[in-house]
């Protein structure tokens, strides 16, 4: 299966695509496709992320969920609701990272927000934050906006969580963000 999200009509969609005929097995409503959108971006942008038991998706308008591979819903949150509203130039964008079992999710905006940018820390069985830490960055402007996806980086035994962006690199402790 390949799964991917899709904007239909006004609606966010996220589509269960077999790999080798690549017909729609199943289509799942994520969120209205409302919010801050340009010509070469939408509020389907990001990309989902599945551990090959779940898939996990999150819209252009900070809508999180989760999913079994059959397409039943498990959870979901509002990352808009919960921490504030996104404060990017050209809409958010960035996909989750899913490692060891939690789902990272950065913001990282500043053109149109006083707000910090921020990643949080998801919980991907419950849906539940485990942390949330701010993410200084001097950049001004345009500057502080970014639409990357975290990396792991690993050396040995241990890995951090890289995120780029806002003019600065970051490495974050997997459990607390520190």
């Amino acid at each position: 299966r390949v799964f991917v999200t899709a904007v239909e009509g006004d609606s966010v969609w996220l589509w269960s695509v077999g790999r080798r005929r690549g017909a729609v097995s199943w289509k799942q409503p994520l969120g209205p496709a409302t919010g801050h959108a340009h010509r070469k971006h939408n509020m389907g942008s990001p990309s989902p992320v599945t551990d090959g038991k779940n898939v996990f998706t999150l819209t252009g308008s900070g809508v999180l969920k989760s999913f079994t591979l059959e397409g039943r819903e498990l959870w979901q949150r509002d990352i808009q609701k919960d921490y504030g509203t996104f404060g990017l130039n050209w809409g958010y964008a960035s996909s989750p990272l899913l490692e060891g079992g939690t789902l990272y999710v950065p913001v990282l905006h500043g053109m149109n927000t006083d707000a910090p940018s921020y990643l949080l820390g998801v919980d991907a069985q419950s849906g539940r934050t485990l942390f949330r830490v701010e993410r200084r960055t001097d950049a001004r402007a345009e500057s502080p906006d970014a639409y990357t996806t975290p990396a792991v980086a690993r050396r040995g035994t241990a890995a951090e969580i890289v995120l780029t962006g806002g003019d600065v690199v970051t490495g974050h402790d997997p459990r607390t963000g520190a």
